[in-house]
C-alpha cells in the first residue's frame, strides 16, 4: 500500500473507482486530512461463476478496464466522490487489495461545473429571490 498524489488545478469534483479486478478500497486525503473512505466490496473470490459481462475471459471477474462501467455499478466496485479547491493536494492510499494481488488499481477523474450550468443556476436563484421579495413586501 502506497500513497499517490494529485494537485487540483481548479475547483472540481474528484471521483474515484476501483478498476480492473474488484476488491480494492481506498482512503482519499485532501491536504493531509481524510475526506473519503471508499466502501469495502467483495473481491473476485466471492464470485463462483464468472460475470457474463467479463468479455475478455480474464479469470477474476468482475473485470473491466472502463472506469464508467465500474462507476455505474457500486455494488461490485468501490467508488466515491469528493470536492476540491484549486491547489488542493489529493493523496490516495490503498486500504484493501483483491486476494492474490500485491497492488491495487483505480481510476480517478475530476470534473468542473461548466459555466453555463452555473449561470443557469444563478439566474434561477435570482428569480426565486425576486418572487420571495415581492411576496414579502405585500
Amino acid at each position: 500500500m502506497y500513497p499517490e498524489s494529485y494537485v487540483a488545478t481548479q475547483d472540481e469534483t474528484g471521483m474515484i473507482t476501483d478498476l480492473y479486478v474488484v476488491g480494492d478500497s481506498y482512503t482519499v486525503f485532501v491536504n493531509g486530512a481524510p475526506v473519503l473512505v471508499t466502501p469495502v466490496v467483495p473481491d473476485w473470490t466471492a464470485y463462483e461463476v464468472p460475470d457474463p459481462g467479463c468479455s475478455n475471459g480474464f479469470p477474476p471477474c468482475p473485470y473491466t478496464t472502463d472506469p464508467n462501467v465500474a462507476w455505474a455499478n457500486p455494488a461490485e466496485w468501490s467508488t466515491g466522490s469528493f470536492s476540491l479547491k484549486t491547489g488542493d493536494v489529493v493523496t490516495i492510499e490503498e486500504d484493501t487489495l483483491p486476494s492474490g494481488y500485491t497492488d491495487g488499481t483505480y481510476a480517478i477523474t475530476a470534473t468542473t461545473p461548466e459555466p453555463t450550468s452555473i449561470a443557469l443556476f444563478g439566474s434561477g436563484l435570482l428569480g426565486l429571490f425576486g418572487t420571495l421579495r415581492r411576496r414579502l413586501s405585500r
